[in-house]
């Protein structure tokens, strides 16, 4: 009897372990188990290994969902800080990247009064203003001493402002200056090498 119920009592210990058998099925596999130690080690297998309780599936199925909605919310955290980052980066870009402004986009003289230079601007708006400090540098054979000076505007900027018309900018002091051009470089204190270039792609606006 044992040899031909132990195989029956093995099928259905995964159902008895999982509390899904009736009354009458479950007192059968508690005699059996008494009685049958190959039975009874399976049993005992099978609650060790391989059996979850419900209660602890169902919590362990919370904890999973709620790490679940823990790592949604700090994945939507972090892509909003990141679209934040490039919005900013974005309008950093737009008004605050300096453009210089080509000399035939604009109008300007330059004028002396008394010590110093001014300049008299019509044009796009500006958002940056660059003006050497005064360099010796050989034009033509004669050494002068120049200011080399560059307007700049942004994207942004040019968008929602309007043009400037006539409106003085100081320049620097005419303390023996021989001449001021105008042209694009990237820095106020610039070498003679730099002052040449300028000199030669860029415009001559005032000279003693």
């Amino acid at each position: 009897m044992k040899n031909v119920e132990c195989p029956i009592i093995q099928d259905i210990l995964p159902l008895y372990v999982d509390k899904i058998t009736s009354v009458e099925t479950n007192q059968l596999v508690k005699t059996h188990l008494q009685s049958c130690d190959a039975c009874k080690q399976e049993y005992e297998a099978m609650m060790n290994t391989l059996h979850i309780p419900n209660e602890t599936a169902i919590e362990g199925f919370q904890t999973v969902k709620k790490e679940m909605k823990r790592k949604k919310r700090a994945l939507f955290l972090i892509t909003l800080i990141a679209t934040l980052f490039i919005t900013l980066g974005a309008v950093f870009a737009v008004f605050a990247y300096q453009i210089p402004l080509n000399y035939e986009d604009i109008s300007l003289e330059i004028e002396k009064n008394n010590d110093e230079f001014l300049a008299i601007y019509s044009g796009p708006d500006i958002i940056g203003v660059r003006i050497s400090e005064p360099i010796e540098v050989n034009v033509e054979g004669v050494t002068k001493k120049v200011i080399l000076v560059c307007y700049t505007k942004s994207v942004g900027y040019s968008i929602v402002n309007d043009d400037l018309d006539n409106i003085n900018l100081r320049v620097a002091k005419a303390d023996g200056i021989d001449a001021i051009y105008y042209g694009e470089y990237n820095r106020s204190n610039v070498s003679s090498e730099t002052a040449k270039n300028v000199i030669q792609n860029g415009h001559l606006i005032w000279e003693e």
